[in-house]
């Protein structure tokens, strides 16, 4: 198996997901309350501040944010995640062969997937976020299957959009 280690030396083929993954999409909502206790963790109040010179922006309606009471229902830890991309050698690597589609089937029934997200995600083709890796490792324990968190191809640090 690959060495599934935190890089920021990805195989080729998977830099276009990650750099897609690590910008801010176009129209995320940002926050403007600037005088909010936790906009100093808050990815959508840094994005803000980030991007405030923009002409254009899209916001979380400030009037909605003047009545919030206690946990604001908008935040969104900035705190990275690790990501997952690709299992194929991992896959692969399941003996006897026939324990494969098994092992495809109750991850996709785990993870409500259908079959052609279940391959983008074994290709690292789709991100695998922490809960899906969790979901895919305790699939395999239950069928008996080696797969821990070394089985995934590599790893990187992304915000939680």
């Amino acid at each position: 198996m690959m060495d599934a280690t935190l890089s920021n030396d990805f195989p080729r083929e998977f830099l276009p997901v990650v750099e897609s993954v690590r910008r801010c999409p176009e129209h995320y909502a940002l926050c403007p309350k600037g005088d909010c206790a936790k906009a100093s963790c808050c990815l959508r109040a840094q994005m803000y501040r980030e991007k405030a010179d923009r002409d254009f922006l899209t916001l979380v309606n400030p009037a909605k944010l003047a009545n919030i009471k206690g946990e604001c229902p908008y935040f969104r830890d900035s705190e990275p995640r690790r990501y997952a991309l690709g299992f194929r050698r991992a896959y692969d690597s399941i003996e006897p062969p026939y324990r494969r589609p098994r092992f495809r089937n109750a991850i996709e029934d785990a993870l409500d997937l259908r079959k052609s997200s279940f391959y983008n995600m074994l290709n690292g083709e789709r991100l695998i976020s922490p809960q899906e890796q969790r979901a895919i490792i305790a699939e395999a324990e239950k069928l008996h299957i080696p797969f821990g968190q070394d089985s995934f191809t590599t790893f990187f640090l992304a915000p939680e959009w």
